[in-house]
């Protein structure tokens, strides 16, 4: 974003500008806790990977949830396994983002938002996405139920708190730039707490960070009932909140073993589509969640999820063109990324690719 463009948000932190920091929020210390000492990331699940296969490490975006039930499902019902892989998921701790373990060999896939790729290739990380995994932003702007901020114009004044990663910082730019007549002046916080704590405790009068499903759940649970205003109502283009990615030069070298995976992958989000209850109750039986509260998945949450996860009758994973090169316009215009980052080069359609050879 040019300097012009970031007049009317004042930060009491540091600017938020690099795809590797993720500032700690509420839910980061899950990832950890269970083996800081072990250096590095920690693994979510630890599998012992049975002779002749060959573990495949995917990078979370959060915490094992809803969203990722297809690669549990995948596991669980041997369908990697057919394929030759056993899953290891892997989470990245404070100052660690999925694609940079990816770039850096410390994951074979990762998860993250469309907006991240290009981020990421912005500073020379040889990424790519493979397959578009939740179809829409989920993450809105978020304001206490009885707040009178129903627009971004009514933000004046106000103090948004927001997650720390670069995309939720362009998304609240770009809804403040919306304002008729002029961007309001608004302070950014990033989060150094629990959400609710800061909206509950008069630190913030808004966030951006947290989804809408599970996220405003943890929230509400909390003790705060809230509102959402949706981004896309304010020039927030409709990208994909979430994609698989992997690296460029591994891909290059063995497309086979990604096709597999996918096909592997594919499956499990089919199993989880046609029997949300089975699948929920086979990954609670398996313990996929065990360690904390949290960790669970549950009928309501698939089943909310999975209409983001599919449009019409694409295959599931399928990327448009169309939706890439509006999400390379806006991040462009925003001078997020430079000329260089081109969308066409920001992904592989594994999943149109496999469909097609399909038939």
């Amino acid at each position: 974003m040019g300097e012009n463009a970031r007049r009317g948000i004042r930060r009491n932190v540091p600017a938020l500008a690099g795809i590797g920091l993720v500032l700690a929020a509420a839910f980061l210390f899950l990832f950890i806790a269970a083996g800081e000492g072990n250096g590095g990331e920690q693994d979510a699940v630890k599998r012992q990977s049975p002779a002749g296969l060959r573990k495949i490490r995917i990078a979370l975006d959060d915490y094992p949830n809803a969203g990722h039930a297809f690669l549990f499902a995948a596991e669980e019902k041997g369908f990697l396994r057919e394929q030759g892989f056993v899953l290891e998921p892997v989470v990245a701790g404070p100052g660690r983002h999925p694609l940079r373990m990816l770039a850096e060999g410390r994951a074979d896939l990762a998860l993250a938002s469309q907006p991240d790729v290009l981020l990421a290739r912005n500073e020379g990380l040889g990424v790519v996405s493979v397959a578009a995994i939740v179809r829409q932003p989920l993450v809105y702007l978020m304001v206490p139920e009885d707040s009178p901020i129903r627009t971004p114009a009514h933000l004046e004044g106000r103090t948004v708190v927001l997650s720390g990663l670069p995309v939720h910082e362009a998304v609240l730019a770009t809804m403040l730039d919306s304002v008729p007549g002029g961007r309001p002046d608004v302070t950014a916080v990033a989060a150094d707490g629990p959400y609710a704590d800061m909206l509950l405790g008069g630190e913030a009068d808004a966030l951006l960070g947290a989804d809408i499903l599970e996220g405003k759940d943890r929230l509400e649970k909390a003790g705060i009932r809230l509102r959402i205003i949706e981004p896309m109502l304010y020039g927030v283009p409709r990208y994909y909140e979430t994609v698989l990615a992997a690296g460029e030069g591994p891909l290059a070298d063995d497309r086979e073993t990604f096709e597999r995976v996918w096909t592997a992958l594919a499956r499990g989000h089919d199993y989880v589509e046609k029997d949300p209850a089975a699948a929920a109750r086979m990954l609670s039986d398996a313990g996929v969640f065990d360690g904390n509260p949290a960790w669970t998945v549950s009928l309501e949450h698939l089943e909310r999820r999975l209409p983001f996860m599919r449009e019409g009758t694409a295959p599931f994973g399928s990327q448009d063109k169309e939706t890439w090169k509006e999400t390379e316009k806006w991040l462009s215009g925003m001078g997020r990324i430079g000329a260089s980052v081109r969308a066409e080069d920001a992904f592989v359609d594994l999943a149109a690719e496999a469909a097609e050879g399909g038939r």
